[in-house]
């Protein structure tokens, strides 16, 4: 795990954190008492910090509280998987499966975030489990819609581009049949390379 500062913090002024955090906003103060009992604490990371390094067995789950963290992955380390802003969860995949981690998280920025030790679930009353998982199905289902939403796009997207790719072909075949100068295969060429970037 990336270099950090812990930040101390009472457990009421913990309570006052997740008071700030949709996440929470099912969970009255006897619950939230018992997430401010438990081993968590805030973090501060300086910009291009590793805060879950992939493959780690480290089942904490995070909140972001301030600034922007990326998601990558070892083996495309170019590739920006997403950009996470405040109010976000991440490292639940891990917490729940119980499974290394499947990618790096690093601070885009300075950024603070809430630590939800890995074991704290086993100290949660019955009752508050419950909400947490049904919190974090809520949240995973919510992340799937989304991805759902964005390979529809997608798939318009790369419908259109292929619909216009047929129609290059089928225009520079009949421009080379029509045995057009080479300057006017050139100007309708470039007419339907703009046709398909608009």
């Amino acid at each position: 795990m990336g270099l950090h500062r812990q930040i101390s913090r009472n457990k009421d002024q913990l309570i006052k954190v997740l008071d700030r955090i949709p996440f929470f906003d099912v969970f009255d103060l006897a619950e939230k008492k018992e997430f401010a009992s438990s081993d968590n604490y805030v973090l501060n990371c300086d910009p291009d910090t590793l805060i879950i390094e992939q493959g780690e067995m480290d089942f904490s789950t995070y909140i972001l509280l301030k600034g922007e963290v990326i998601l990558k992955k070892k083996d495309d380390p170019d590739l920006v998987i997403a950009t996470l802003k405040p109010g976000a969860v991440f490292g639940e995949i891990s917490f729940i499966k119980r499974s290394p981690r499947p990618t790096d998280v690093i601070a885009r920025e300075k950024v603070q975030v809430l630590r939800l030790d890995g074991s704290v679930f086993n100290r949660l009353s019955g009752a508050t489990q419950i909400k947490l998982k049904d919190q974090y199905i809520e949240l995973l289902v919510g992340r799937i819609e989304d991805v759902n939403t964005s390979l529809t796009f997608l798939k318009g997207e790369l419908e259109r581009v292929t619909h216009a790719g047929e129609q290059f072909r089928n225009d520079f075949h009949k421009i080379i049949k029509s045995g057009a100068r080479l300057e006017g295969v050139f100007e309708n060429v470039s007419e339907t390379i703009n046709k398909i970037a608009r």
